[in-house]
């Protein structure tokens, strides 16, 4: 078992394999340094956020989007703008 303290949902692995990122049960994003060779070997989870509903990773891991809690009672609407950078070329 990677997580502590708990159960872990929602994992991703880095594109080189070299980390695991999770959920966590107290709604944090974990991230564990992964070796494979020449045995499977993990570090120590560490917090890489709080607070987060929900993520989305780069394959490198330098970027994430994050879903976080607002404090709101009602949804609001978002919306997500795809391919953006061709707008600006107009």
């Amino acid at each position: 078992m990677i997580s502590k303290g708990g159960v872990g949902g929602a994992v991703v692995w880095r594109a080189d394999g070299k980390q695991l990122w999770y959920g966590s049960q107290n709604s944090s994003l974990m991230g564990v340094d992964v070796t494979t060779t020449p045995i499977f070997q993990f570090g120590t989870p560490k917090p890489l956020f709080q607070n987060a509903l929900g993520f989305w990773a780069t394959d490198n891991g330098e970027r994430f989007l994050i879903s976080v809690p607002t404090g709101q009672t009602t949804q609001t609407p978002y919306t997500v703008v795809l391919n953006w950078q061709a707008a600006l070329k107009k």
